[in-house]
């Protein structure tokens, strides 16, 4: 699947091939939802500009 990527704060977003997660992969409280759309908001820019330092890295969309 294609995921938008950060890596790095204040650094450009990436857009990249991950692995598609597998039921195996989840655990008893997770699921797995396919996605047809998805948008990138201003929250979204601000977590890429660095401005939630409480942020995990490794972000993939949101």
């Amino acid at each position: 699947m294609q995921a938008a990527v950060v890596k790095e704060f204040g650094k450009p977003w990436t857009l990249e091939e991950i692995p598609v997660p597998t039921a195996e992969l989840l655990g008893v409280h997770d699921i797995l939802i396919k996605v047809a759309v998805a948008s990138f908001c201003h929250t979204d820019m601000m977590v890429l500009n660095g401005l939630f330092h409480e942020a995990p890295s490794g972000l993939a969309g949101s």
